[in-house]
């Protein structure tokens, strides 16, 4: 089984979104924090993370995930935003990584998990 971890600063997007990758039968972990992201990644395995870029008062999703490919991890990840200038320094920070526009649909979330399982 998969599991993803969410990082997500708005409480409400951070619970349905993980509550329907939940019951698409992948193992969920959550923060809301980068703090909060780096402990659980310390304590479980973690294949994918999908993170906001810009996190409320905190650093930005792009800085976590150096973060935690500079202590060993080796995951994929996907970036979302609601801000649609995003995409372009999602890319230049990992090419590879999926971008999600907010608000993203059920299909096209799981199309960008399927693809990085297929990967």
């Amino acid at each position: 089984m998969t599991a993803i971890l969410l990082v997500e600063d708005e409480p409400a997007v951070r619970e349905v979104t993980a509550t329907l990758l939940r019951h698409c039968g992948f193992v969920m972990h959550t923060a809301a924090t980068p703090d909060e992201a780096l402990a659980v990644v310390a304590r479980h395995p973690i294949d994918i993370l999908l993170t906001d870029v810009y996190l409320l008062g905190h650093s930005d999703g792009y800085s976590m995930t150096r973060q935690l490919r500079s202590q060993g991890w080796k995951g994929r990840v996907i970036f979302t935003s609601g801000d649609p200038d995003a995409i372009d320094a999602a890319r230049l920070e990992d090419e590879d990584a999926p971008f999600l526009p907010k608000p993203y649909g059920r299909n096209m979330l799981l199309e960008a998990i399927r693809e990085l399982e297929r990967s």
